[in-house]
């Protein structure tokens, strides 16, 4: 079956704080044309500088306050990858994402609220084919605490372990066969998290200014700190939110497990 690209159908905006510089930003998502991907624009920088959403604008090093930013030149735009997510699992392929400010509003900590908006805002189809990763053979990954592997299959779906090796956060395990309604109910709703020594360093760090326990699940003991879970695995699920949203920065959907 044929699938062909969207975009948004009317203008959306969002507004808020940054989950680690503490500051207020807005991010505005445009419909744009056919074959434009995702691009964002910081409009109080340089508006005439567009900065695609793909793997090559990735900024680098090991320093970032685990979060996913874009870099062109002197021109920063943190924390893309819950926007990403949302982006992925509503299958928007084209928009322009104006942003004021260095980092995107951390709203809840998960994808929903960026979710929830543009769906209810619509999706305009265009009669341009879709592009999509067939992956053809296995791929794998090897980090110091950290692996993956990507095999061929009909679907995308994500399998995702979560070992911290730690006595506040059990080890976990899900798997999703995606799509935009899984994603609605099972993935976007899951917050950003950390142990609670994770944070005191990121903060060290200066990292986390505008995180609270509403928007962070601070675990210790096995529970976050002044809040309730929204899934008993809600630390897998965010890992996998993250994973749709940096995934997306292929470019294009992947179809493989």
């Amino acid at each position: 079956m044929t699938v062909f690209e969207k975009t948004v159908r009317e203008t959306v905006r969002f507004e808020g704080v940054g989950l680690h510089t503490g500051l207020p930003s807005s991010v505005v998502v445009h419909p744009a044309e056919p074959g434009t991907g995702i691009v964002f624009v910081r409009t109080d920088r340089d508006p005439n500088l567009r900065i695609p959403a793909v793997v090559e604008n990735v900024e680098r090093g090991d320093n970032q306050g685990r979060q996913t930013s874009l870099r062109s030149g002197d021109v920063r735009i943190g924390t893309i990858e819950h926007l990403m997510a949302a982006l992925h699992g509503l299958g928007v392929d084209n928009a322009l994402i104006e942003v004021e400010g260095e980092e995107l509003p951390g709203l809840d900590g998960s994808a929903i609220g960026y979710y929830d908006r543009i769906r209810r805002s619509g999706l305009a189809e265009s009669r341009k084919e879709r592009r999509v990763i067939a992956v053809k053979k296995p791929l794998y990954v090897d980090g110091k605490n950290h692996s993956m592997a990507v095999l061929p299959a009909e679907n995308f779906s994500i399998s995702y372990t979560l070992s911290y090796d730690h006595a506040d956060l059990p080890d976990q395990f899900v798997h999703f066969e995606f799509s935009p309604e899984i994603f609605e109910r099972e993935i976007a709703p899951a917050r950003t998290f950390c142990l609670k020594e994770e944070a005191e360093a990121l903060l060290k760090l200066g990292y986390g200014r505008g995180a609270n326990y509403q928007n962070t699940l601070v675990f210790e003991e096995g529970e976050p700190i002044g809040n309730a879970l929204r899934f008993p695995d809600e630390a897998a699920r965010h890992k996998v939110l993250d994973l749709v949203g940096d995934l997306y920065l292929a470019g294009c959907g992947i179809r493989g497990h």
